[in-house]
């Protein structure tokens, strides 16, 4: 299924992938669901994030980080090609999703919002791109222009200029969770 149009402005571009998106949905699942059940220092009812590579300013004992604290530590933007957490690097799904990534990329993360939550208006350093795990039609990504695009669970990643400032929302009563990929 073919989604948006890129505008050359917010969404620069679409890419297909040839995975088994099933996969690596029911594995980013299980992901989100262990750190829901085992990560105390998690507040669920805010956004945050789980960093499946490996990234010097990783907070120590956990790989999952409050999504304000993420903007804050510079966890985007780094120049060095990602590798996976040794604890992911055995999913069969993430090593396919990453050896199929057909650009360089500096960090991969799950980035979860929960329902009716919004992240900060900010702007990166880089491009990242965006495939969806899950989502709704009321969860979109947004350019300060007002270019709003809803990124559907269709197995294709979508590169964003996030040197812009944007923002992400769920506007829904269920969760959302983006694969969100550094642009290197």
């Amino acid at each position: 299924m073919a989604g948006p149009e890129p505008t050359n402005e917010f969404l620069e571009k679409v890419i297909p992938l040839n995975l088994a998106i099933e996969s690596l949905v029911d594995d980013c699942m299980k992901i989100v669901d262990e750190h829901k059940s085992s990560d105390s220092s998690l507040n669920i009812a805010m956004p945050y994030s789980i960093l499946l590579t490996e990234h010097v300013a990783l907070p120590k004992g956990s790989d999952a980080i409050q999504y304000a604290r993420l903007n804050q530590g510079g966890f985007f933007d780094l120049k060095t090609q990602a590798k996976l957490l040794p604890q992911y690097n055995e999913i069969k799904s993430l090593k396919e999703l990453c050896d199929s990534i057909p650009f360089a990329f500096s960090a991969v993360r799950l980035s979860v919002l929960p329902p009716s939550t919004i992240i900060k208006m900010h702007q990166d350093k880089a491009a990242h791109a965006q495939l969806a795990i899950t989502t709704n039609d009321d969860s979109f990504v947004i350019s300060r222009r007002g270019e709003m695009v809803h990124v559907p669970v269709d197995g294709n990643i979508y590169i964003f200029s996030t040197t812009i400032h944007h923002t992400a929302l769920n506007a829904s009563d269920v969760e959302r969770i983006h694969m969100s990929i550094s642009v290197l």
